[in-house]
């Protein structure tokens, strides 16, 4: 007995009932649901379709798909820290590399002067709006994308919430860092760690708020075949 494409667009249903909101993650659920259901069937043809869906939820335990959500999250973050350095690496390569001199060699200028602290905070302000901007813009285009398209993709939230986790990033470290470069006034390893930390926080900010949005579809056709049907 199996299973037809009704009841397969039913179990889409069942979990985004239960709030797995991504449709990779729905895929691989009901793909597993299905196969289980299909075996229950074989054991006893005369279960419902109900029945049968109820019992192969049953398998997933107390905390139903939680799970299987976290697992896949955990293993999608992974991938997106991957993306993230293989383009990250490139900063460090030729040509980039003369590129990423140069903002270490600025960034140490302005850190070894006595206006160092005023700097930190007018760069990482202007990053933040500029976050903030690219934020509401890209969040906008994903919504009229999910509009059209009725599917979200987790990998594609990754990307996209990177442009949030950015501005939290710079946030949380600028108060502390503005205060600890004050006493900095000549080139001294202190300014010279902070040239850098902030020479790998603007390559991240660029990776994170222009590459890889842009670089989204591309991405997400590699990553997912069933993307390309979309």
């Amino acid at each position: 007995m199996k299973i037809t494409e009704l009841q397969i667009e039913s179990l889409y249903l069942f979990t985004r009932q239960h709030y797995v909101e991504h449709y990779d993650l729905q895929i691989e659920l009901v793909d597993h649901l299905a196969n289980d259901i299909e075996s229950l069937w074989e054991e006893n043809p005369n279960l419902s379709f109900m029945e049968a869906r109820n019992l192969a939820f049953k398998k997933f335990g107390v905390f139903g798909f939680m799970d299987v959500v976290d697992n896949k999250l955990k293993a999608m973050n992974k991938r997106y820290a991957k993306i993230l350095w293989d383009f990250g690496k490139e900063w460090f390569a030729l040509p980039k590399i003369s590129i990423t001199i140069v903002i270490f060699f600025v960034f140490l200028m302005c850190f070894s002067s006595e206006y160092g602290s005023y700097f930190i905070y007018g760069v990482t302000g202007g990053v933040i709006v500029y976050s903030l901007v690219k934020f509401i813009e890209l969040k906008r285009r994903l919504k009229l994308k999910r509009i059209k398209t009725g599917r979200v993709w987790l990998l594609e939230d990754l990307i996209f919430n990177a442009v949030a986790m950015n501005v939290l990033f710079l946030l949380i470290h600028i108060r502390p860092s503005s205060e600890i470069i004050e006493s900095v006034g000549i080139v001294s390893w202190s300014s010279i760690g902070f040239a850098l930390f902030f020479t790998l926080a603007a390559i991240y900010s660029y990776i994170s708020l222009n590459v890889l949005p842009a670089e989204a579809e591309k991405l997400l056709n590699d990553v997912y075949p069933e993307y390309k049907m979309v």
